[in-house]
């Protein structure tokens, strides 16, 4: 019933809008996970996963600045591919994150 109220609040939005927003929209994603021939283990720590899965702000909190305590980024140097899902929502917020992380 609730989502029905928004949609006829919302109604101009359209539904590529409410696929993409609802739901857990949490912009600090990141997830490592490490695949072994028998198991899958979510929450690797990054310098031990095979497949990492997060968001441009995510990763950049983790790369932070030159100079700040506690930056990391040698993880990044293993990287063999590069997936940018829904470039067009994220070039509606703060790309400067994904060049800032790619570069």
């Amino acid at each position: 019933a609730e989502r029905r109220d928004d949609r006829a609040r919302l109604g101009a939005v359209g539904e590529d809008h409410w696929e993409r927003f609802e739901g857990n929209v949490d912009d600090h994603l990141r997830v490592g996970v490490q695949i072994q021939a028998r198991y899958c283990r979510l929450f690797a720590p990054f310098y031990a996963a095979d497949l990492l899965v997060a968001s441009p702000l995510g990763l950049r909190l983790i790369v932070k600045a030159a100079g700040d305590k506690g930056r990391e980024y040698d993880f990044l140097s293993s990287v063999e591919v590069l997936c940018v899902d829904q470039l067009d929502a994220l070039l509606m917020q703060n790309a400067d994150h994904l060049a800032a992380v790619a570069a």
